[in-house]
Order: C-alpha cells, then structure tokens, then sequence
C-alpha cells in the first residue's frame, strides 16, 4: 500500500505522458478522468488547485509560471 502521495506522484506521471509540461487546468482534468482514483471525488468534490499544491508540497513540487509558445503559462514542468 503507497501513501496518498506517492500515488498521486505516480498518477501525475501517467497524465503527462511524456510532456515537459503541462497546465494545471490540464493536470486536474486529467487526475479526475482516471478511474479507480479518488481525485474526481477528494473529500466530496474534485481535487481543487489549491489541494493539489497542498499534497505535492512535501515533495517539493509546486506550479509554476512560464513563457510557452509566447504566452505565459501556469503550470507543472
């Protein structure tokens, strides 16, 4: 059994498929599509941007602001 972290690390991995990047808007989008994982229905409603941070902060991993494809961009790298 792997912490709640642990496996949101490793669903984070699947979403990006290979990506150097990806929106947060896109990242959580693609945590509540998967199924059998409890991010659709965190606490009774979808994994907000705010409680995403929260998990990840332990490990370091925040979001971020970038320029891409000219336009600023806020999300995960």
């Amino acid at each position: 059994m792997c912490s709640v972290g642990m496996r949101l690390l490793s669903e984070i991995r699947d979403v990006f498929e290979g990506r150097d990047h990806v929106s947060t808007a896109d990242l959580l989008a693609g945590l509540h599509d998967l199924e059998d994982a409890p991010w659709g229905d965190w606490y009774g409603k979808p994994l907000s941007a705010r409680a995403l941070a929260k998990l990840l902060d332990p490990y370091r991993v925040g979001p971020r602001l970038r320029r891409i494809a000219g336009g600023p961009s806020r999300g995960y790298f």
